[in-house]
């Protein structure tokens, strides 16, 4: 899930593919819903009206005014977050950061930690979110399946735990000042936001608190 220029957000729904949603109402951003497979996960790039495509078990793609117009890495990588010229994604099943350069996504560059890819820990790597505070080197933030948080910057000794204990996690967001991090908790049906000066939870929003792990009504 991101967020356009023009304020409306754009996310993948398992249904009915690329969707975007403008405060009341969810439409499809083209008249398909095939994607060429589950749309896992998007990034945009606001400046150039570019839309960023993960989808499972299919080529990614990029869209723009609402037509698929190219390609990007592979169906097991899916966008995290377009930031400072730089698109970042994860491999769902392969849990490594990569970086893209939008003038050549035919290539890749893997993020480095202690001289060697970076391997996140946990079994599938679910969201992705980057720091790219000026002056800086960007930080980027991960979730995993096992309900952890972890951060890492290009070219470091080693990552960060940032926290652990929060269920299945699934989309991260960072607010403006880049103080705060929020994690979507999928089993546990939550949202947390945690104060990166001291890594602790400072609020828990529940989220459909009537439906059972999985999204399924409760009966």
């Amino acid at each position: 899930m991101d967020v356009e220029a023009d304020g409306q957000v754009v996310f993948g729904d398992l249904d009915f593919g690329l969707r975007r949603w403008n405060g009341s109402v969810a439409s499809d951003v083209t008249a398909s819903t095939v994607v060429g497979g589950d749309v896992g996960a998007v990034a945009v790039d606001r400046a150039a009206n570019r839309l960023y495509v993960g989808a499972d078990y299919a080529s990614t793609s990029y869209w723009q005014e609402g037509v698929a117009t190219g390609t990007w890495g592979t169906g097991d990588v899916h966008p995290g977050a377009f930031a400072s010229g730089t698109l970042y994604a994860f491999g769902l099943f392969s849990p490594s950061v990569f970086t893209f350069s939008p003038a050549d996504l035919a290539s890749s560059h893997l993020l480095m930690v202690d001289n060697s890819p970076w391997l996140v820990p946990g079994d599938m790597v679910y969201g992705l979110t980057v720091d790219t505070t000026p002056g800086a080197t960007p930080t980027v933030y991960v979730s995993n399946d096992q309900g952890q948080i972890y951060a890492a910057q290009d070219g470091a000794a080693t990552h960060t735990l940032i926290a652990t204990g929060l269920g299945s996690l699934r989309g991260l967001a960072l607010d403006a000042a880049g103080s705060k991090l929020y994690a979507a908790s999928w089993d546990h049906r939550r949202v947390v936001a945690i104060d990166l000066a001291s890594t602790s939870t400072i609020t828990e929003v529940p989220i459909y608190p009537a439906l059972q792990p999985g999204g399924r009504p409760k009966t």
